[in-house]
C-alpha cells in the first residue's frame, strides 16, 4: 500500500524551535525513533535525497517543525559511508517537495576530518560551524567557517556565507 504524506509525517517526532544538530545526534534519534519502512523511503525520502546514496545507504527521521501554514519542515538524519548528514526538506500542505539541503554533516575523506554543528532558530535562521582536521589530530575551533541558511515564508531555502562544505 502506498504511504500517504501524513502517514509520512506521523514517523516524525514535532519538536519547538530552537534546534541543535550535532555528531552525536543520531544516538538518541536511533534510540527513539523508528526507522523509515522502505514505501516511505521510495516515495519520500529518496526524491528529496540528490546526494550520494547506495545500498548500504541509512536514513532515520529526526523531527518536523509544522507550524507553519505555507510549508512543513522535516529533518533527517543520512548515513553513508565514512559521511553523516542532517538534511532539512521543506513540503508544501500537499506533499510536495519545495527546498532540500544538506545542514550538518561528519564526513571523512583522505584522512582529513569535517564536523559542522548547526542551530535552527525559531525564525528559521540555520547557523553551520564547521572545521576539518586530521583524522587524528583534534579540531581546531579557531579555524572554522560559518554561513548560514533562511527558510523563506514560502519554504525555500537560501544560503548565505562561506562556500560549501570544506
Amino acid at each position: 500500500m502506498r504511504p500517504t504524506f501524513e502517514d509520512f509525517l506521523d514517523v516524525f517526532p514535532e519538536i519547538e524551535l530552537p534546534a541543535t544538530l550535532t555528531d552525536s545526534l543520531h544516538h538518541e534519534l536511533e534510540r527513539e525513533n523508528l526507522p523509515f519502512a522502505q514505501a516511505m523511503l521510495l516515495e519520500f525520502v529518496i526524491p528529496s535525497d540528490d546526494g550520494k546514496k547506495d545500498e548500504f545507504t541509512e536514513y532515520m527521521p529526526a523531527f518536523k517543525v509544522t507550524k507553519e501554514k505555507a510549508f512543513v519542515a522535516l529533518v533527517y538524519w543520512k548515513a553513508s559511508l565514512l559521511c553523516y548528514e542532517y538534511v532539512l526538506v521543506t513540503y508544501n500542505p500537499k506533499g510536495l517537495m519545495i527546498a532540500s539541503e544538506v545542514i550538518s554533516k561528519v564526513e571523512a575523506v583522505n584522512g582529513i576530518m569535517s564536523e559542522s554543528a548547526t542551530i535552527i532558530t525559531p525564525e528559521w535562521v540555520v547557523y553551520v560551524a564547521e572545521a576539518s582536521h586530521k583524522v587524528h589530530e583534534e579540531l581546531d575551533p579557531s579555524k572554522a567557517i560559518s554561513y548560514s541558511y533562511e527558510v523563506l515564508p514560502n519554504g525555500e531555502i537560501v544560503r548565505y556565507g562561506a562556500d560549501g562544505f570544506l
